[in-house]
């Protein structure tokens, strides 16, 4: 059942404005003010997630509500038959502090984790989705701090991550001796480090960074399960949950994807991030075309799909925007705003004596101009962004929330990845059209096509557009023209991106289950002559 809108009431639209501004202003202060918080990253995830609610309150959204599923009804509590010891309402907190433990006796850690997953192991046995999360983290998770970063990826990945949070700047990116680091897009330097800053480890030079190596896997590790998650509960929903384990225990056993999901380098980043954009095509044109947002009670609130859409352009946005604001005012003396134009600290921070390093040094922007400031830019962003969220306010219709977080991940996977984040999701989603001729979907705007190249831009550009503003076409020659088109053409290290090359590696990337790729090819072709038009049928058009 849905969740029914209705204006908050007299009141309630102005508190929750209020805690909308105190959450957004305490992060603000977080990123303004000169020098680090420790655990800076936890503190601000956390205002954020009050300005978050803040605002779902002043929009009406977080209204106490007699509709939605019971969460009592839902998989988290008993079962028909079953004990409460075995339930997750009861297994998952035990877990999580077993877990925990894990955090003070580092050289249990492992062994808490494990302990962890096998207190899971009871409530797995009746919820495959639970079961697939348990197996994968048995095999991913004990030992995913448990050696060393692997070079060259992980330690210069690392470093640069390092460096983001030792020169305090989240926009241009610097590793060691080499100087400025345009190779790679953003997405997975700032999960490193808010990572590393969440954790508490020290960063600065010279010292022993104990537990790097977990802080650095996590992020990998979480985006990895998504995308597990993602597909199983697409095949659960068109198939059977039997089938959407299987599926899931199928990925998660492919040598390409384990072996991503252990390391903190980019490409799971673009991978998990395209897989569960793709899983939420496939739902959005899947599902029937009236279909609306199941709620779930949660204490006397209903929450929805509508909820989790909103949160995901807010998290992603907002802090972008707060950030490079920050960049124009700074916190002086713990007390006092002051104005100034952007500037760029360049060097290796706490590295500026060290033999071979440029000394530390400022340096201004490539384009100084007062309308590209950062705080221009941040404005020019905001808009947008709040006509996105606002838009949402009395979307209670599925599909249009499905391709609404459709776009908000493939906003991530361009900033994981560049440019195929986005142009390959968009273009599985364009081949099925033709071939399904579903044109009428298009032509409702059901696809929202314009709605979501605005996602794109304003949730995937401001680093691209900012990094461009500081450095100029150096920037874009080296990431775009460099590290795109010349490593598609080309190839950049002695390999070829061409699709003899790609084909090649996907015997190796899905060993053993290549084996079954002509049953599938055969399961595909049978769907296409038997009923085009189940869902069944559309979802293996997009997967073929």
């Amino acid at each position: 059942m849905a969740v029914s809108i209705s204006a908050p009431r007299r009141g309630h639209w102005l508190r929750g404005l209020l805690l909308a501004l105190a959450g957004g202003a305490g992060v603000f202060v977080l990123m303004a003010r000169q020098g680090h918080v420790n655990r800076g990253s936890l503190w601000g995830s956390l205002l954020l997630l009050l300005s978050l609610a803040g605002l779902l309150r002043a929009m009406g959204l977080l209204e106490p509500s007699e509709e939605g599923t019971p969460l009592r009804s839902t998989a988290l509590f008993p079962l028909e038959g079953e004990a409460m010891w075995r339930s997750p309402v009861v297994a998952l907190p035990v877990a999580l502090l077993v877990a925990l433990l894990g955090v003070f006796f580092a050289s249990a850690q492992s062994a808490c984790i494990v302990v962890a997953l096998l207190l899971l192991l009871p409530s797995a046995l009746r919820r495959p989705g639970l079961m697939l999360f348990v197996l994968v983290s048995l095999v991913y998770l004990p030992a995913l701090g448990a050696f060393g970063l692997w070079d060259p990826w992980e330690t210069h990945y690392g470093e640069v991550s390092r460096e983001i949070l030792a020169r305090d700047d989240w926009i241009s990116l610097w590793w060691a001796q080499d100087g400025w680091f345009w190779s790679k897009p953003i997405l997975i330097f700032w999960s490193n480090a808010l990572a590393w800053s969440a954790s508490g480890i020290d960063f600065m030079p010279d010292t022993h960074f104990v537990g790097s190596e977990w802080a650095l896997r996590l992020p990998v590790y979480a985006l990895s399960m998504g995308a597990l998650l993602s597909a199983y509960h697409l095949l659960k929903f068109l198939w059977s949950p039997r089938a959407g384990l299987l599926a899931g225990l199928c990925l998660a056993t492919a040598p390409l994807f384990a072996f991503l999901s252990h390391q903190a380098i980019t490409d799971m980043y673009f991978v998990a991030n395209m897989t569960m954009a793709i899983m939420a095509f496939i739902a959005a044109v899947t599902v029937d075309d009236n279909a609306t947002a199941p709620s779930i009670a949660v204490g006397r609130y209903a929450l929805s799909a509508q909820h989790v859409a909103i949160a995901l352009l807010f998290i992603v946005g907002v802090p972008q925007l707060l950030y490079l604001a920050t960049r124009n005012i700074t916190l002086v003396d713990g007390h006092l705003f002051a104005w100034h134009l952007d500037e760029i600290l360049q060097g290796s921070a706490g590295n500026g004596n060290v033999p071979g390093n440029q000394p530390l040094s400022v340096r201004h922007p490539v384009y100084q101009s007062l309308w590209v400031q950062p705080l221009a830019q941040a404005l020019y962003y905001a808009g947008p962004l709040g006509y996105l969220i606002f838009s949402l306010r009395k979307e209670q219709r599925l599909r249009p929330l499905l391709m609404v977080t459709f776009y908000a991940l493939c906003a991530l996977a361009f900033m994981g990845k560049g440019i195929p984040g986005f142009a390959l999701p968009g273009m599985v989603a364009l081949f099925w059209l033709i071939t399904q001729r579903r044109f009428s979907l298009m032509l409702a705007g059901e696809l929202l096509i314009a709605r979501g190249a605005l996602i794109v831009s304003v949730l995937g550009l401001p680093w691209f557009v900012a990094m461009f503003v500081r450095h100029g076409t150096a920037f874009t020659d080296r990431l775009l023209i460099h590290d795109h088109i010349n490593r598609l053409t080309s190839g950049v290290h002695g390999d070829k991106g061409s699709i003899q090359y790609f084909i090649a590696q996907l015997g190796y990337a899905m060993f053993p289950w290549v084996a079954l790729a002509p049953l599938a090819v055969m399961v595909l072709l049978r769907s296409r002559r038997e009923n085009t038009e189940s869902r069944r049928a559309q979802a293996l058009a997009v997967l073929g």
